[in-house]
């Protein structure tokens, strides 16, 4: 399975277009905070620290939290063309020479996209960092750091389970793409990015707070924005609360606020259950 594995990452690396429409939704959603929506997070920061590092640290900190996020979305999707490309001009079947089974050969291109999903945000990661320190003077505490690269690794895992099995329901990679598309244009709605969730209707917010999207986002920004927000907030819990539900830091479903714990756990079951969907799904899966 590891040559398999080695084969998969090389053909989604040699393949330019591929993880650039994988980043393109991160450079989008760049580009809309640089020319159009950074006045919309500067506001939300206390009078007394706008244009400041701590303030600057707290604004990054929840535009670089939720892009990480995002990044663990598109690029094991993108990656998963690797396989439609092989089932849909028959390459795949050029590895029954092997002595490994199908139901191997197929979870190698999961385990690829997983691992390459989680090389690249990592490397999503390091550049926040180094952001963060020229524009805040600031990076993550190494507990926080050590958190959001274990939750990194849960949120591309979760991600690859999702899209894998639904993209075992696709034929063609015309068809990948659209998904790409459509996921790539509604990922940074769906994670509170475009629009601060605290912006909808109660009705609007309680579908996206129960979607996995928005649950990992609200997880991602707990840990990032930790040290930020007890920078800024330190001395009105009032305004900090206020701020986290806004800003969907803090999500509620039917106005019970959801805590780290129970968001944890419901991402676990979230990618448990789209595991066992997926190897269900590949116990029928036949190829031609």
């Amino acid at each position: 399975m590891k040559a398999l594995i080695k084969r998969h990452l090389l053909n989604y690396i040699r393949d330019r277009w591929a993880v650039f429409f994988s980043f393109l939704s991160v450079i989008i959603i760049l580009a809309l905070f640089a020319f159009f929506l950074g006045n919309i997070l500067d506001v939300s920061v206390p009078e007394s620290l706008q244009g400041t590092d701590e303030g600057s640290y707290l604004v990054y900190g929840w535009i670089l939290s939720g892009i990480l996020v995002v990044t663990t979305v598109t690029v094991p999707l993108g990656f998963l063309h690797v396989f439609l490309k092989d089932l849909e001009q028959s390459q795949i079947n050029d590895f029954y020479v092997s002595p490994l089974n199908r139901k191997t050969i197929v979870i190698s291109y999961m385990v690829a996209a997983a691992l390459i999903g989680f090389i690249l945000s990592m490397v999503n990661f390091v550049l926040s960092q180094i952001i963060l320190f020229v524009l805040a003077s600031n990076i993550l505490p190494l507990f926080s750091m050590l958190q959001v690269i274990a939750l990194t690794m849960l949120s591309t895992m979760m991600f690859t389970a999702i899209f894998f099995y639904v993209v075992t329901h696709l034929k063609t990679m015309n068809a990948h793409a659209n998904l790409a598309t459509l996921v790539g244009t509604l990922v940074g709605f769906l994670c509170g990015l475009y629009v601060p969730i605290g912006n909808l209707s109660s009705m609007v917010q309680t579908v996206i707070n129960a979607l996995p999207f928005m649950q990992m986002a609200s997880l991602m920004r707990l840990i990032y924005m930790d040290d930020a927000m007890n920078i800024v907030f330190a001395s009105n819990h009032g305004a900090l609360s206020n701020y986290q539900q806004f800003f969907g830091i803090e999500i509620l479903w039917f106005n019970q606020p959801l805590s780290m714990p129970v968001l944890l756990i419901i991402s676990i079951m979230w990618t448990v259950v789209f595991m066992v969907l997926s190897f269900i799904r590949l116990n029928k899966f036949k190829i031609n």
